[in-house]
């Protein structure tokens, strides 16, 4: 396979976000507020997180198999890498092969086609609950387990998002656009002296 250029330097460009976002991030940017997080536990800080080492192996031991699939670390420290595997599994679910380490215009055409996330009811219902308990964890909300039911912890972790992003309270499940926040290293929280008239 040739790789041209330009594909690559796009590649690369596209890339720098991604990097730039998670380092220049202070520890606690992308936590939840209220008591369904704590502050810098996302594992930013260079300090292993269980429950981000909990869900980098559920995702390589659920979706290791899944052509394209790239190996998440298992370090408990959330990044890119992590949360480009929460992508790869809702791909695999999505129906998306192989499945590729972006969140590009395909993940979000088929999500929203998906309609919300949490309310399924076939066979893969209870993987779906765990990725959203797993993006939740990754961005912080340390009350969270990977149990795959919509338990208090997780309820009060989603109402947590849907404020700091400025959201109607909902509860669970997700829309698919407030579950495309998951699936990105952007900070959730409302920066000191940011504006809440910015997100509406």
């Amino acid at each position: 396979m040739h790789i041209s250029r330009r594909t690559a330097l796009i590649g690369i460009t596209a890339a720098v976000p991604l990097v730039t976002t998670t380092l220049a991030a202070p520890a606690d940017a992308a936590t939840p507020s209220g008591s369904a997080g704590s502050p810098g536990s996302t594992g930013t800080s260079g300090s292993a997180d269980a429950g981000v080492l909990a869900v980098q192996r559920w995702l390589n031991k659920t979706f290791g198999h899944v052509h394209g699939w790239v190996q998440v670390d298992e370090d408990g420290l959330t990044g890119s890498g992590t949360v480009l595997g929460i992508v790869q599994g809702t791909q695999s679910l999505l129906g998306i092969s192989p499945v590729v380490a972006t969140f590009g215009p395909t993940t979000r055409q088929k999500l929203e086609q998906h309609g919300d996330v949490g309310a399924e009811t076939g066979d893969d219902a209870e993987t779906w609950r765990r990725l959203v308990q797993a993006g939740l964890i990754c961005k912080g909300a340390s009350t969270v387990s990977l149990t795959g039911e919509f338990d208090a912890a997780t309820v009060a972790a989603a109402e947590a998002l849907r404020s700091d992003l400025g959201a109607a309270p909902g509860g669970l499940p997700l829309s698919a656009h407030l579950f495309g926040a998951l699936l990105t290293v952007d900070p959730v929280r409302l920066a000191s002296g940011g504006s809440r008239s910015v997100r509406t």
